[in-house]
């Protein structure tokens, strides 16, 4: 007898009887619950990165006479050295991880994860087909 399969990928196996991946193998009838978790960790971080490099700059600008730098020419420098170190510190705020989570009576259990940079509808849609397979092979394994 075939087992049907509810969802199939090049990572991801899931029928009645279980969840397979590379990493693990969980049995459906041991899966209380699914969840999908997506979060950007870092928003914030330019607000607390940034917002105290403007003052600073501007203060290096009103001080240009003072400390010597009379020229554009040693003032650029000083202001692109600022502008790259806040794009440096900017660009982790884009981050967003997306997880799957699998509630186990064994404990919790991520089943995948993905981090990226760009827009994250793609991966929760994913994602979201992941959950529904996994509640249909519950609400199957379970009626068998």
């Amino acid at each position: 007898m075939l087992e049907r399969i509810y969802y199939e990928d090049h990572e991801l196996r899931i029928t009645a009887l279980e969840v397979r991946c590379k990493q693990l193998t969980i049995r459906t009838d041991s899966i209380t619950s699914v969840s999908i978790a997506a979060e950007r960790p870092w928003k914030w971080q330019p607000l607390f990165i940034v917002v105290p490099l403007v003052p600073v700059a501007f203060l290096c600008f009103l001080m240009s006479g003072f400390l010597g730098f009379r020229s554009a020419r040693t003032f650029v420098p000083l202001l692109l050295g600022f502008l790259l170190m806040a794009v440096i510190l900017v660009v982790p705020s884009f981050v967003r991880i997306s997880r799957i989570y699998l509630q186990t009576s064994g404990g919790p259990v991520v089943l995948a994860y993905k981090m990226q940079l760009s827009d994250s509808a793609g991966t929760l849609a994913r994602f979201e087909a992941i959950k529904n397979s996994v509640e249909q092979a519950m609400r199957a394994g379970r009626a068998a």
